[in-house]
């Protein structure tokens, strides 16, 4: 008997946050961790890699300027280029 109230206020809430992100989007804004590279940053990333130098070396001459990070190296997953789409990952 209770479920019913919890279930439509749960859609409720849903559908707000839905036209929140939706609004925020609109304006420019989008949610998450901002990047921990610039964009020269991964330019100069991925001209090292296309010249064959190994990943390990590559976050060894890169540091974060900024944000939570900074002074840090970045890990993998920041220097590795994104798989395209239909491309497998190795996990």
């Amino acid at each position: 008997m209770l479920a019913a109230p919890s279930g439509a206020e749960r859609t409720y809430t849903r559908e707000r946050t839905l036209e929140g992100q939706e609004s925020a989007h609109k304006r420019g804004r989008t949610g998450g961790r901002p990047p921990s590279l610039d964009a020269d940053e991964i330019e100069y990333a991925l001209a090292l890699r296309s010249k064959g130098t190994p990943m390990k070396e590559i976050r060894q001459t890169l540091v974060i300027t900024k944000g939570k990070h900074k002074g840090k190296r970045p890990s993998r997953r920041c220097t590795a280029p994104s798989p395209k789409p239909g491309e497998e990952t190795a996990a």
